[in-house]
């Protein structure tokens, strides 16, 4: 323990050994406050390539009232302290920046579906469910929650992070799911941010302070979420394009279309099908009927089935003007639809059959609609050039677009053309009037980049937030706000996945911790 401690390593000893007391003495519970190596190691790493620090110990509570007891101790000792959800992180928000940190284990032991009203379609969670838990829970009562990022993330995390997804076009990023969330602010204190109702003029939105500040204001503990009925039917548009520019532009005149009101609207470069295609067994790939060489532009319609035949041939009609081949599909049908998702959704382990011996680097951006289709197209331009192999993944209904970087993590040379890559890309979406990120969140990867994309106003306001909420710095130091020079992740580990991946063909054989 003591390789992990920082130059206050008493603060940090006497902050352990209360923890050890609170969870053996006061929890009854000494096994739920870990400092094995085992645990302190699977805590320092996730989904990304950054490489920062192992907590010096792990605690594993079961409710907000032990995580503000937990807080209230690392506060006296001024120790940091970090939470952890699923590990689904792709910018290293949950990983300790600083020896001598605690990390708080938020999916282990908070996993408890609190509350469902049905009237007023509400339900109350523990901050460690995950959104395809929830979602299977909410099934027979005909609702469901929409927010739905990388497989296994929980709610805690998707909201700390204001994650997106597929159905942020028809239904918002998290936030427009989120009514309230129970925080425990950096003086082990607890917080309910407003009542759960629909709307509210009253004071402050506090909700939206805890949205997206990557656990650096408060670490959440429970959500009310807003919940939507289950649509009686829905489709899935196939058009197909011979440039990406092309399929962006007809995203955005679905969008800019009044009668279409897509629900998802997926983009898929040739690459991206070419991997897919080859995870695809014949049975798959008669089902799915990808076109090699193509761009894919994948377009989702739910509602009552006439409505949804009727925005399906208008979709038709926007994808033909728009440049797409004539073989258009709709797919009504279950098993087709579920393939295609399934497709769509596994799209990153699909990735590693182009290169199956390789890692994968995910960034993401968001413009402007008027602008993806530009931006797109120079993105795809420059990775041409670059020559890494990386497929491009879009929501491209919101602007949202992702590049699936695949490197050899020991291969300095490539890391830096990637890093520099990366780079490109972000300075570019920002030269769109964009953002540096439109899903992932800052975390430790695109601190530098909030200098460009805010006033140094905006971040003195930011900062005055952080100072008087967490006025010791204690809560998840040195994320988000920006340093001198950027952060390159990390060349000496490749991202570790805290659940096992699908049952694809294509997914390697990758490093999974087990909790």
């Amino acid at each position: 323990m003591e390789s992990s401690l920082d130059s206050d390593s008493q603060n940090v000893l006497k902050c352990v050994a209360a923890l050890q007391d609170l969870y053996s003495n006061t929890f009854q519970s000494s096994y739920r406050f870990s400092v094995e190596e085992s645990d302190r190691d699977s805590h320092s790493r996730d989904a990304s390539f950054h490489t920062l620090e192992s907590p010096v110990a792990v605690a594993y509570p079961a409710n907000s009232s032990e995580v503000a007891a937990t807080i209230a101790i690392c506060a006296k000792f001024k120790t940091p302290v970090v939470g952890f959800g699923a590990g689904t992180s792709l910018e290293g928000h949950a990983l300790p920046a600083r020896k001598g940190s605690v990390t708080l284990n938020m999916r282990e032991n908070m996993q408890q579906i609190l509350d469902l009203n049905e009237r007023d379609m509400t339900v109350r969670v523990q901050a460690g469910v995950s959104y395809t838990e929830l979602n299977e829970f909410l099934r027979p009562y005909k609702l469901f929650f929409p927010p739905d990022p990388g497989a296994g993330a929980t709610i805690g995390g998707m909201i700390a992070t204001s994650c997106g997804g597929t159905n942020a076009l028809k239904y918002g990023t998290v936030k427009s799911s989120v009514l309230s969330v129970k925080v425990v602010t950096a003086d082990g204190k607890e917080l309910e941010t407003r009542r759960a109702t629909r709307k509210s003029s009253a004071g402050y939105h506090l909700t939206e302070w805890f949205i997206g500040s990557e656990g650096t204001l408060g670490i959440i503990t429970e959500a009310t979420l807003q919940l939507h009925p289950i649509p009686p039917s829905s489709s899935v548009i196939i058009l197909h394009f011979k440039s990406i520019r092309d399929a962006a532009h007809c995203a955005s005149a679905l969008v800019r279309d009044g009668t279409v009101d897509a629900t998802r609207c997926e983009l898929m470069d040739s690459a991206m099908v070419k991997a897919a295609d080859m995870c695809l067994t014949p049975d798959q790939r008669n089902v799915a009927d990808l076109k090699l060489g193509s761009t894919l532009l994948m377009v989702e319609l739910t509602g009552e089935q006439k409505s949804v035949e009727n925005r399906s041939e208008t979709v038709k009609k926007i994808g033909l003007a728009a440049g797409a081949s004539d073989d258009v599909k709709v797919a009504i049908e279950a098993e087709r639809k579920e393939e295609l998702w399934r497709i769509r959704k596994e799209a990153y382990w699909s990735a590693y059959a182009l290169r199956p011996d390789a890692s994968i680097w995910t960034t993401d951006v968001c413009v402007p609609l008027s602008r993806l289709a530009k931006c797109i197209q120079e993105t795809q331009e420059d990775l041409d050039e670059s020559g890494l192999i990386a497929p491009i993944l879009a929501h491209a209904g919101d602007g949202n677009f992702h590049l699936l970087i695949l490197i050899n993590p020991d291969d300095q040379s490539e890391m830096k053309t990637a890093s520099e890559l990366n780079e490109r890309l972000v300075r570019r979406a920002l030269s769109y009037s964009g953002t540096c990120t439109g899903e992932h969140g800052v975390g430790s990867g695109k601190r530098h980049f909030l200098t460009e994309e805010y006033s140094q106003e905006a971040l003195d306001v930011m900062r005055s937030m952080k100072q008087t909420l967490d006025p010791n710095g204690i809560l998840n130091p040195d994320k988000i706000f920006p340093q001198s020079t950027p952060e390159t992740p990390s060349h000496g580990r490749p991202p570790t996945f805290h659940q096992t991946p699908p049952s694809t063909p294509c997914a390697p054989d990758l490093t999974t911790v087990t909790e």
